[in-house]
């Protein structure tokens, strides 16, 4: 019995031995993966933060600006709305609102409750 005893003890402690030995090389397998990861993942960050060529045609949207404050200007009574605003400019609707906030902030024009600009009063 005692030689039962001491083997099953002696397994236990070889066990105990290997799982001392497996688990380093097991923390650092799975600390080079994580490592391997956030590698990746910085990497992809650094190509995202990076700066995209400028889309706007500043020009372009200087000169259809005046050509909405002209017009308003031309007609002091005109309210349009915003689908109005770009079929009769010839422009598409995203850009067109975009134009007709610049020149609500720039007092050119105002835009009534009920989702009409007209030209702003002098």
């Amino acid at each position: 019995m005692m030689g039962a005893v001491s083997s099953s003890s002696a397994e236990r402690t070889r066990r105990g031995v290997e799982d001392r030995i497996a688990s380093p090389w097991l923390l650092a397998a799975g600390a080079a993966v994580f490592l391997a990861a956030l590698g990746q993942v910085v990497a992809h960050m650094r190509r995202a933060r990076r700066r995209l060529p400028e889309r706007r045609d500043w020009p372009r949207r200087r000169n259809v600006a005046r050509r909405i404050a002209a017009e308003f200007a031309e007609m002091p009574g005109m309210t349009l709305t915003l689908s109005q605003a770009s079929r009769l400019l010839g422009l598409p609707t995203a850009m067109c609102e975009r134009v007709l906030g610049a020149l609500i902030a720039a007092g050119v024009v105002r835009h009534t409750g009920d989702g009409r600009y007209v030209g702003a009063k002098r």
